[in-house]
């Protein structure tokens, strides 16, 4: 539907409507305005780009005029002084906006395309509440953030999407890129006084949090096009962000994966660099005595992997190499030999974007595996072609689009799986993303660097290895299995916060990758100095993710009985075990802006409500959750405390228990027509109800019989 509303100067502004949504083109000014139900969302938006260095706006163009064919309006500004070309604005109205920009002309340049930029007043209903900002990438101990914007000054940046909501409601707005095949998307937002005063989002991002120390690329033709931005307006902006990452897969969809949640061990926990062949096979030994039969119950596989200095594993065992006389090969091949007598899966780790050499004379000397290219030769080079990108987290970035890494990781990953693992952790890939001069010279940005060595990277392992993703940016996703959502975390508090930090404002992760990862779960540690309720809280943010469960301490060395209670009691807990399997992401209860993170997670499956709460604080916490909203009204439930297997009681529908300080709770809440036992009992008792049913079945077939006589 179009209608046009009069203005003094005659009939300007041309208004599209579908489905509760209104787009407003103001035919004078070139500026766009965008209701949702009737609530103005954006109001005198322009789109920009930049050329030769300055930028152009829809508002510098002579001519605006705006034409509609089925759901897509097309906003076309055109007349411009110095620029000979068109600026073209495409609108897509269905459940929520979505807009993208063509620049248009005979020769266009430019790093730079803005779909969305707007001044003080421009966010409607939303210039008061809080900003969720995201990480590009999940390097460097960055976290994602919640921030009242009472509490924000000057200039901050979400990459690629970003929501603002009302603290007190949660209806928020989501604005996002859904596609990442090109440009890095950023989201600049300006306050000041405790409202958003400007915010312009452009593909084009390429700064410190993007780990660029060059310009963005330069992208060229007769029309270049925008990152598709997606706009929204919802009554919670979890569900809004849930949406966001659907219309991702709308375009792109998710990897197909295996079918279980990844169950296993990752040396890098504890034994690091230390980490040896004796000390894998005790691993791999102790797994099939003491958890296996939990972990695979389900006939789930599980995984046994070796991290980074897997090439020391006969170094650091001078018995093996002097007894055995073994190579690498050797070791690594009798290790994978060894996980598949005892019914496991063998992983390994490995860097393709990254160089760990001393310098760049160093670069220069080393040839790289699969080729006649020197390290130098494929180390990333600078925009301006001054001089190599240099080092990030100590490690040269490499161009993925030569030749020579080409070759490098091909060799790699094939001889990874011609010795039988089946799968990989990959990390430090930032490194393919950072802007630079590329080999390829169809190649011009970061993410067509990345996007094209990542093809190549899922296509050597597809159906061969589960590639999971270390440091890496958020997006592009299709490539991977599952994706390390924060930074390194082992046992402490603090790397528990830090990994729920990403759950709650990152919990839609799960819907980009099959099994978002929370790293090692540590719970006993190198000395033992963890506590109980350190590592409760630990394995707890690790089973709320969606999720992979992989061990991270040393399980070689298992002589300690304190260590086999703590380690086989908590990792092998089947209550607990059964909230990871459910491959579930739990969203945040409750958000109190400028807190790390929140202290309530739930997840809804079936009709059983799972609801998780951590007390980081010094003394125990009396916490009162009113769950009226998660529950159906009039309903008797059973609720159980997994971690300590105590009944609790509702009072109504508010949920009151004390967490010891330092400690989390698992509560399975469910309606007692479906009462729910520990797996024990369950275990025990299904042979009673086989043979219950037997009996039955055996009563009706006597009956059936005797009534035909």
């Amino acid at each position: 539907m179009m209608n046009l509303e009069w203005q003094g100067d005659g009939w300007m502004k041309q208004v599209f409507e579908s489905r509760g949504l209104r787009l407003v083109c103001d035919r004078q000014s070139g500026a766009w305005s965008f209701y949702a139900d009737d609530v103005l969302v954006l109001v005198n938006v322009y789109a920009e780009f930049d050329l030769d260095g300055t930028s152009v706006s829809a508002a510098d163009f002579a001519v605006h005029t705006a034409e509609r064919e089925e759901n897509l309006v097309r906003f076309i500004h055109s007349g411009h002084l110095q620029f000979c070309g068109s600026l073209i604005q495409v609108f897509e109205l269905s459940d929520v906006l979505l807009t993208e920009v063509f620049v248009c002309g005979k020769s266009v340049s430019t790093n730079r395309v803005a779909p969305l930029v707007l001044a003080e007043g421009g966010l409607g209903e939303w210039g008061n509440g809080a900003l969720v900002r995201i990480p590009f990438d999940n390097d460097m101990w960055v976290e994602p953030s919640i921030t009242s914007l009472a509490e924000l000054g000057g200039t901050v940046v979400s990459y690629e999407v970003t929501a603002v909501f009302d603290e007190k409601t949660n209806a928020g707005m989501v604005v996002g890129s859904v596609e990442h095949d090109v440009w890095k998307t950023g989201i600049r937002v300006r306050a000041r006084d405790g409202k958003i005063v400007g915010c312009s989002v452009f593909g084009g991002a390429a700064d410190d949090g993007t780990r660029d120390n060059s310009p963005h690329g330069i992208v060229s033709g007769t029309e270049v096009k925008s990152p598709k931005i997606f706009v929204g307006r919802f009554p919670d902006w979890r569900d809004g962000l849930t949406m966001y990452a659907k219309a991702n897969t709308d375009v792109v969809p998710a990897k197909r994966s295996v079918a279980d949640v990844p169950f296993g061990y990752n040396s890098w926990g504890v034994l690091q660099d230390k980490v040896s062949f004796s000390d894998m096979i005790a691993v791999s030994d102790c797994i099939r005595e003491h958890l296996q039969n939990i972990w695979t119950e389900d006939g789930a596989a599980v995984y046994v992997n070796i991290n980074s200095f897997w090439d020391f594993i006969v170094h650091n065992d001078p018995a093996v190499f002097l007894s055995c006389n073994w190579s690498v090969d050797d070791a690594l091949k009798a290790f994978v030999n060894h996980c598949h007598a005892n019914g496991q899966k063998a992983g390994i780790y490995y860097t393709p974007f990254t160089a760990w050499h001393g310098d760049e004379d160093a670069l220069k000397s080393s040839k790289m595996e699969g080729s006649d290219y020197t390290y130098y030769d494929a180390a990333m080079k600078k925009t301006d072609g001054s001089g190599l990108y240099g080092k990030l987290d100590s490690g040269y970035a490499l161009d993925p689009t030569h030749p020579g890494t080409i070759a490098r990781f091909e060799q790699k990953l094939r001889y990874f799986i011609d010795l039988g693992f089946e799968y990989v952790k990959l990390d430090f890939m930032t490194h393919g993303a950072v802007e630079g001069q590329h080999y390829d010279p169809d190649i011009v940005t970061g993410m067509q660097a990345y996007n094209a060595g990542m093809a190549r990277i899922a296509a050597i392992c597809e159906g061969k290895m589960f590639v999971n993703l270390s440091i890496a940016p958020l997006f592009p996703y299709q490539y991977a299995d599952g994706r390390r959502i924060s930074c390194d975390a082992f046992s402490s508090l603090d790397n528990t916060r830090h990994v729920l930090s990403y759950l709650t404002a990152c919990f839609w992760e799960k819907e980009l990758y099959p099994f978002p990862d929370p790293d090692h779960l540590v719970v006993w540690g190198k000395d033992g100095g963890v506590t109980d309720g350190e590592a409760r809280c630990r394995v707890t943010s690790g089973i709320l993710c969606g999720t992979s469960f992989l061990v991270g301490d040393d399980l070689s060395d298992m002589t300690d009985p304190a260590k086999q209670e703590r380690i086989f009691g908590m990792l092998g807990n089947a209550d607990i075990v059964s909230v990871a399997k459910l491959g579930r992401a739990f969203r945040p209860y409750a958000i109190k802006t400028g807190e790390q993170c929140a202290d309530a997670y739930w997840c809804t499956v079936d009709d059983t409500l799972y609801f998780a709460a951590f007390s980081f604080g010094t003394e125990d916490a009396a916490v009162s959750y009113d769950l009226a909203d998660l529950l159906p009204a009039g309903q008797d439930y059973d609720i159980r405390e997994l971690w300590r297997g105590e009944s609790v009681s509702l009072d109504g529908a508010v949920l009151t228990y004390t967490i010891p300080a330092g400690d989390a709770a698992v509560f399975r809440i469910a309606a007692t027509d479906m009462v729910i036992g520990t797996a024990e009992e369950n275990r025990n008792f299904l042979p009673v109800f086989l043979g219950a049913a037997a009996v039955l079945l055996g009563a009706a077939m006597v009956y059936r019989k005797v009534k035909k006589q």
